[in-house]
């Protein structure tokens, strides 16, 4: 039966899109569903010939960049076939293509592919597709078939659970019509996708469908029997056969931050079956896809997004059992939050993590760029109020990310009026190509590593970034915490000056993710024992520095301050009922003023505060004066940075790194900005928040090129002055010079 086996293979699932915070240049409407496809391992050469013309001596080696074709294809043919003539002209030959699976009789949208890949076809020669296919069904099957709808308070219109045997078994069909099909483009994978947005999210509540229901009664079954459920739920009369789907709980926001266990602990439950249950659904999809299409076909799937999305009961935090899966890897956009000109486009979930498990993960960048096809053979033109260097600078900006985490990266056009329809812009991506197809070739010599400025061995972060997905199912209060500490934090990663990686929590436990020297755990809410014992261990292995948010280690088998004391080090006490935050630095040095604040004054319960005498005063809370972070240098051989408040700022987290002679690598100037900035073996990448010169600080001399702009070098240099536009993005190559 399929849910005994769904269990088994126990996933997470994808999540999806917030923000887009107004920002017109940011992207599309969270209404339109993220395109993208699976990528080629940087070391990994292409099945298709390198691309013809200018490109003939170029590496064998394929640079993981994509062309994904939205509306476009069937909106304005002429477009879309002069996107494909530049992209191929660029060297770039991958592409994405959307399509629908067949759901009643007189539906043809195998048709409507096979017109498609036509057009891919005679418009470039060594073209080759990945498949991005929604398993939503049409309205008129779900009306055929309204026993596999979703229950939720008042959604309209309908949508399919997840849960349903009948659902599942025709989007099986379909896919299988699809692998059977020939085409006259190779087929090198599927991005299956479905619900909001295509991100596999159920918005709006818990579905409360017969379906749903089983499926959730036979997940408790796995891990209860009546009487440990009784036990669990704090509910004599409660049985495996009687438990029904929570109603969603009324939050109170920062007010209640977590619940109450064991009476709130169904909550709990469901919050990680929602997420168990996803993940094992992509997973029973993939093995499928792989059976029939053959296993060297990739199957990737939108999903990962612990960064971004708010809601606790997304279904998106189970990506740590997808690691051990059939999927091949995750797609995302690029942060829907303050990813506007100077803004950081952080990434949607931990992409280290990813590639430690030998899974892709492509980046999408669809900005939207204001170009408009003309009329009557018209060119196309820029919206005026898009300056066109602000384009290219957010574009830049999303390859450097891709380029030094070594992520695929998917240029989308989700318009149907052909809006990468630009030739300057294809001039920059082909440039793009170049450089990373130089990389790629670099990183699959075996011997040939390029000089490493960077003093961090190779594979190392200077700075770990870590999130816990399970803290996600003690949450009552999601949105207003989440936002604080997954979103705003992981960008403060991104302006903190030194090489960055993002990573799941039980990789840091489990030891795939490589040693780093300060790790800054976000949301480290529930630790067993053990699990605290074995972050110790990992911390106290090079005398590391853990950097402690909120509540780190609250939940064990129960909620308590004492587990946090136990975490940090230090000695914790929680505050009698809500208390104010906000925070007064109290260590003005290089980076920090004085009096500088931290925090916002906000209501927060529980909220805690450090009582502890051995412990270095970092900040105290403005309304009452207690101790609100503090360091803590253990016998143990690490050290304990804790901030009781949820926040963190760039100068602060800059401050903690240079305490611990941490090499940050921008200088301080009168403007003080922080700009966002990825930092890769012997790259430097720079997205500018404002304008003005920034002070560039390397750890040995050595000639500097910008790779995006060539005529741009600085020979010779340990620190320079580098000038930037605001939006403006440089990628800068190192060579060391004896």
């Amino acid at each position: 039966m399929r849910t005994a086996l769904l269990y088994a293979a126990a996933f997470l699932a994808l999540v999806v899109v917030v923000i887009l915070a107004g920002f017109w240049l940011g992207g599309l409407g969270i209404s339109r569903p993220p395109a993208a496809a699976p990528g080629i391992a940087a070391s990994e050469p292409s099945s298709a010939d390198a691309s013809s013309g200018p490109h003939e001596a170029a590496p064998a080696v394929t640079a993981p960049l994509y062309l994904s074709l939205g509306p476009c294809l069937r909106a304005d043919p002429n477009a879309a076939a002069d996107e494909i003539r530049m992209a191929s002209a660029a060297g770039i030959h991958q592409y994405v293509i959307s399509t629908r699976l067949t759901w009643e009789p007189g539906d043809a949208p195998l048709d409507e592919l096979r017109d498609a890949l036509s057009l891919l076809a005679s418009s470039d020669a060594q073209a080759e597709a990945m498949l991005r296919v929604t398993l939503d069904p049409s309205p008129a099957w779900l009306d055929a078939h309204p026993e596999a709808a979703a229950v939720l308070e008042g959604q309209m219109p309908a949508r399919v659970s997840i849960a349903s045997e009948a659902w599942l078994a025709a989007a099986l069909d379909g896919l299988d019509e699809l692998a059977g099909r020939k085409t006259r483009v190779p087929i090198r994978g599927y991005i299956v996708s479905c619900l909001e947005q295509g991100a596999w999210i159920l918005a709006d509540g818990y579905d409360r469908s017969e379906a749903n229901t089983a499926a959730f009664r036979a997940w408790l079954s796995e891990r209860y029997d009546d009487e440990a459920l009784q036990a669990a739920w704090a509910d004599e009369a409660i049985t495996l056969a009687s438990a029904s789907v929570p109603d969603k709980p009324a939050s109170s926001g920062t007010e209640s931050v977590f619940f109450e266990l064991p009476a709130e602990r169904p909550f709990a439950d469901y919050l990680e079956f929602l997420s168990d249950f996803t993940a094992s659904t992509i997973a029973w999809i993939a093995e499928h896809v792989k059976d029939k299409a053959g296993p060297d076909v990739l199957v990737l799937a939108p999903y990962g997004y612990s960064f971004e999305v708010p809601g606790n009961d997304a279904g998106h935090f189970a990506l740590r059992t997808l690691m051990d899966s059939g999927v091949d890897g995750f797609v995302s956009p690029m942060s829907y939050t303050n990813r506007g000109v100077g803004g950081t486009g952080g990434f949607m979930g931990p992409v280290d993590s990813a590639r430690l498990h030998g899974k892709r993960w492509l980046v999408i960048d669809d900005t939207r760029t204001g170009i408009a096809m003309g009329h009557d053979d018209e060119a196309a033109a820029h919206a005026a109020r898009v300056p066109v260097e602000n384009v290219y600078g957010v574009q830049a900006r999303t390859f450097a990310a891709a380029l030094t985490h070594e992520l695929g990266l998917v240029w989308a056009d989700l318009e149907p009026c052909g809006q990468l329809c630009d030739e300057d812009m294809w001039r920059r991506f082909e440039r793009m190509r170049d450089v990373y197809t130089i990389h790629c070739a670099a990183a699959g010599a075996s011997e040939a590593q390029p000089t490493r400025l960077l003093r961090e061995p190779k594979g190392e972060a200077a700075l770990a970034v870590v999130v816990d997905e399970a803290a996600r199912f003690f949450q009552r209060c999601d949105r207003d915490v989440n936002a604080a500490l997954l979103r705003a934090v992981a960008d403060c990663a991104l302006q903190a000056g030194c090489p960055v990686h993002f990573y799941l929590l039980d990789d840091v436990l489990n030891a795939p993710a490589p040693l780093a020297a300060v790790y800054l755990f976000v949301n480290a809410f529930h630790l067993s024992r053990d699990e605290r014992d074995l972050l110790h261990a990992r911390l106290a292995e090079n005398g590391a520095a853990a950097l402690w948010l909120y509540a780190p280690g609250y939940f064990d088998e129960t909620a308590a301050e004492e587990n946090i004391s136990a975490t940090t080090g230090m000695t914790v006490k929680a505050f009698d009922g809500p208390a104010v935050a906000g925070s007064i630095c109290q260590l003005p040095q290089r980076w920090v003023r004085e009096n500088e604040p931290l925090g916002s004054q906000r209501t927060w319960s529980p909220l805690f505060y450090i009582e502890d005498e051995e412990a270095s005063v970092v900040a105290k809370y403005g309304d009452s004066e207690r101790v609100s972070a503090a360091i803590a240098f253990l016998e143990a051989g690490w050290t304990s940075v804790y901030i009781a408040e949820p926040a963190l700022s760039p100068s602060l987290l800059r401050e903690i790194l240079q305490i611990f002679e941490k090499h940050v690598y921008v200088g301080m100037t009168p403007a003080r900005l922080y700009d966002t900035i990825h930092l890769g073996s012997d790259l430097i990448a720079i997205h500018a928040q404002g304008a003005g010169e920034r002070l560039i600080e390397l750890t040995q001399t050595a000639d500097v090129t910008d790779l995006l702009d060539p005529a741009a070098g600085w020979p010779r240099k340990r620190t320079f002055k580098l000038p930037l536009e605001p939006g403006q993005t440089r990628l800068l190559k190192l060579k060391a010079v004896e």
